[in-house]
């Protein structure tokens, strides 16, 4: 089974076990003959595999395969040593002139049709398709909730739009948690919603005719939402007056991990010496876990009184007190 290629693989893997949407993931991690004799369960999920009952079925199929695969071997190993006593002297010095001829181009042939560009071709014949991916939900998301992006095909040659077949066209994404992607549009465009209800990362693919046409799977994060009670807030002792101040509120989840991507709710309310003693109040974050909060205090000797919340539940440190000099 050592002696298999990564292709080999990869072709057992969509043909005999009929999982070709783990043709990629296969494909990036290097699993050739002699890694698949060694994977186990835990390295199936390192790689993002999340159904047990497939995990299941590639190690049981493995094990029948190497078996066979060795036993093939094994002959095929053998049999030129019998050949000569069967048959006439001259097919010996013909069939190594030949036989190397044809294992030098099939890989030739296989590496042709794989596709490293973004471009598919089901033969010679066919004209190449080129998709171009993009949108928010490649890149980040948050649990539970819905995240998507576009695909847009196109003629290689013309660099222009072009129509497929949406019933070749499949999107698969792996990860922590079993994620059913609905792919929307017709002709050269179309959208791929989906929802991931726990976080960590996940792999895209995008196959046409069972085929991916992605170079490497694109990877994605999804976060969990903040949770109040692990979030917490860092003041500075004292802020001058009429200069701008600021806090840093940092979003964390339940497990007081970071939370990245933005858009926790955060609400902020002051308690100061009247309504008019502070001004241009702002929360802004640049898609990581660190949130700013902004302001300006104008009653030099007075304490202000910060109450953050999220979802109408203080954070973790919340209030704070700052002293304006």
């Amino acid at each position: 089974m050592s002696h298999l290629s990564e292709n080999d693989v990869a072709t057992w893997l969509s043909n005999t076990v009929q999982l070709p949407e783990y043709v990629a993931i296969f494909k990036s991690n290097n699993v050739d003959g002699h890694v698949l004799a060694e994977l186990n369960d835990d390295d199936l999920k390192s790689m993002g595999i999340a159904s047990l009952g497939h995990r299941k079925k590639i190690l049981t199929m493995a094990k029948s395969f190497a078996s066979h695969s060795g036993a093939t071997h094994h002959q095929s190993h053998h049999q030129p040593h019998h050949q000569p006593h069967h048959q006439p002297h001259h097919q010996p010095h013909h069939q190594p002139h030949h036989q190397p001829h044809q294992q030098h181009n099939q890989p030739h042939h296989q590496q042709h049709h794989q596709p490293h560009t973004q471009q598919h071709g089901k033969s010679e014949g066919t004209p190449f398709v080129r998709m171009q991916l993009e949108g928010s939900g490649l890149q980040s998301g948050k649990e539970g909730e819905k995240q998507s992006f576009n695909i847009k095909c196109l003629d290689p040659k013309v660099n222009k739009a072009k129509d497929i077949d949406k019933n070749k066209l499949a999107v698969n994404i792996t990860g922590p948690s079993t994620v059913k992607p609905t792919v929307s549009g017709s002709g050269s465009s179309y959208t791929v919603s989906y929802t991931a209800q726990h976080s960590g990362q996940y792999f895209v693919d995008v196959l046409y005719e069972g085929k991916s046409v992605l170079p490497e799977l694109i990877k994605l994060v999804i976060t969990s939402h903040a949770d109040a009670r692990k979030c917490v807030a860092e003041v500075p002792p004292s802020a001058r007056a009429n200069q701008k101040t600021s806090i840093k509120i940092f979003a964390k989840d339940a497990n007081g991990n970071p939370v990245v991507g933005g858009g926790e709710p955060f609400k902020i309310n002051v308690n100061g010496p009247d309504n008019k003693s502070l001004s241009e109040l702002s929360i802004d974050n640049q898609g990581n876990d660190v949130y700013i909060l902004s302001c300006i205090l104008h009653v030099s000797g007075a304490s202000y009184t910060f109450h953050i919340s999220l979802h109408g539940t203080p954070i973790g440190n919340s209030p704070l007190t700052i002293k304006c000099v």
